[in-house]
């Protein structure tokens, strides 16, 4: 589908709830029933995977946006997610990326940093998800703070942890 075409249907769309209601509608009756219709749904528009993933992810979060709203995010999510791919980063990384950029609430810096944190942890096969990791190690980094790592260091303690902030601290040098 070209760009064109998802123009299309932005200006069709409006901003009403009607894909979260009938989500609802749907999972009321048969769950695994309203994921399909879901899935159906996000691929009738034609556009990638990407695009269809985040679409299905949030409605299904019950993230209350309005069809527009839905639209224009998921379209901005793959494009990207696609564009940092194209430039080399990986799947891990710019969908980490194009997540928080779509948050439209840290600087591009924090944005980075934090799907950094996300793609080493993934490749270092830690566990749990590391949101708060990726967070301090963000903040710390954008505003400067040197003095925040010796507390980082007290409060991560895992292997892959250590190494980055040991990584990071080397970086702000």
């Amino acid at each position: 589908m070209d760009d064109n075409k998802i123009d299309e249907l932005l200006k069709g769309a409006d901003n009403r709830y009607s894909i979260a209601e009938c989500y609802d509608e749907w999972r009321e009756n048969d769950e695994n029933q309203a994921n399909q219709e879901l899935e159906n749904l996000a691929k009738s528009y034609g556009r990638d995977e990407l695009f269809e993933e985040y679409f299905i992810d949030r409605v299904k979060q019950l993230n209350y946006l309005t069809d527009k709203q839905l639209l224009q995010e998921a379209e901005a999510f793959s494009s990207i997610c696609m564009s940092e791919m194209a430039d080399g980063k990986s799947l891990c990384y710019s969908k980490h990326y194009a997540e928080i950029t779509l948050w439209r609430e840290y600087v591009d810096e924090y944005c980075r940093l934090y799907a950094e944190v996300y793609d080493y942890a993934n490749k270092q096969g830690a566990k749990d998800d590391p949101i708060l990791f990726a967070s301090d190690c963000a903040e710390a980094y954008v505003n400067g703070r040197i003095t925040d790592f010796p507390h980082l260091k007290n409060t991560y303690k895992e292997d892959w942890q250590q190494g980055f902030l040991s990584t990071l601290q080397d970086r702000m040098g």
